[in-house]
């Protein structure tokens, strides 16, 4: 009797602090739990967790309620993707496949608040098995990026629109980044050298240069963004025919919202037309210099030459020269300066006395006959 006295008792002390145990461990799990769903609670994110695959919920943080704005007692036990209206990237059933297999997700979902607001939410989904290795919950991390992705929305078209008008434009575009590597290069710029992207971007655009200008060009370009100054710069381009085009490369600095530096946005416009003409005007400014002085050298000559017994006489015949010379300038602009024929020049001097009238039967004064004979400008103005 005693021995099952102490036996009894043994069995209520293992008991009394078996139930301990059991006390203490739930009330640790409970202090666990709570501490766990404050800091959930502290998240900006919602937490939220499904029920297998069926999407009921069984967990609702209060990240999720004022994402939502449905209350924890409202929302658990209700079909997730029902309360939320839920628009998958993709149908439903493939996402649940691919959590099947791989064990997590990644996507944004577009869903609706109480109030009809559609959000556009990032969802990291995580799938925990039971111990027979079936779907046993799904943890989900939701964020709100509708802001976001509007942002980004509006960049893309934003760039959408820049690289049309920049493939459009009459100029060639291109844009570096802040280190001065090539980032963007219109379809003109292709069009125009044949080259791509893979040898155009970076710094492969120097190769596209003159040899004779390119250090010159690589020069330029690195002290202007050393100092992030615009430049200026001219250059001969290899066209995709093989041809060296003259071109003027114009570039200014792209600044952010606080100033800070981004890089270089330039244009290349193809001015050989405009250069070689710029070299025929300086050519012929140099022939019209030299012309005049040749021109002045002759008046001088005819100053000399002419006797200076009778001032009279002197004025007359100084006058007589110079009209003529100015006949036979007039008689060499015609010919574009590439000199005249004897003739020409002679009948130029002696007009008056070559012209008839009409209706006198006289012959002309003077008549002229002989080979044809091509004197050179200096010899016509002589």
């Amino acid at each position: 009797v005693q021995r099952q006295r102490d036996l009894g008792l043994a069995l209520q002390a293992e008991r009394a602090a078996l139930e301990r145990r059991v006390a203490e461990r739930t009330a640790a799990l409970a202090e666990s739990d709570a501490r766990l769903r404050e800091l959930v609670g502290t998240l900006d994110q919602g937490i939220s967790m499904v029920r297998g695959m069926d999407g009921a919920i069984r967990f609702w943080s209060a990240g999720c309620a004022r994402l939502y704005g449905w209350t924890a007692e409202e929302a658990v036990g209700q079909d997730a993707h029902a309360l939320l209206r839920t628009e998958f990237p993709a149908p439903r059933a493939e996402i649940e496949a691919d959590l099947l297999r791989d064990g997590n997700w990644f996507g944004d979902l577009r869903q609706r608040t109480r109030d009809g607001r559609l959000l556009v939410v990032s969802a990291r989904k995580r799938l925990h098995r039971d111990a027979a290795g079936g779907p046993d919950t799904v943890l989900e991390a939701l964020d709100d990026v509708t802001d976001q992705r509007r942002t980004e929305a509006e960049l893309a078209e934003s760039e959408a629109r820049f690289r049309e008008m920049a493939d459009n434009a009459p100029v060639m575009v291109w844009v570096t980044d802040d280190g001065g590597a090539c980032t963007f290069l219109s379809r003109s710029w292709y069009e125009f050298t044949g080259r791509t992207p893979e040898t155009g971007l970076g710094h492969g655009w120097l190769e596209a240069t003159h040899p004779d200008d390119r250090e010159q060009a690589a020069a330029t370009f690195a002290d202007a963004h050393a100092q992030r100054a615009p430049f200026r710069l001219e250059y001969r381009l290899q066209r995709q025919d093989g041809a060296w085009r003259w071109a003027i490369d114009a570039a200014t600095p792209r600044l952010g919202p606080g100033g800070e530096f981004l890089g270089y946005i330039g244009s290349v416009i193809d001015i050989t037309e405009r250069h070689e003409s710029e070299e025929r005007q300086t050519l012929m400014a140099r022939e019209l210099d030299h012309r005049a002085k040749n021109a002045l050298a002759v008046v001088q000559a005819a100053l000399r030459l002419t006797p200076k017994a009778d001032v009279m006489a002197y004025a007359s015949a100084i006058e007589g020269r110079v009209a003529a010379l100015a006949r036979a300038h007039s008689v060499l602009a015609e010919g574009s300066w590439h000199g005249a024929t004897l003739r020409t020049v002679v009948e130029a001097e002696l007009a008056t006395f070559l012209a008839t009238a009409v209706a006198d039967p006289a012959p002309p004064r003077a008549v002229l006959e002989g080979p044809r004979v091509l004197l050179s400008p200096a010899a016509v103005q002589a």
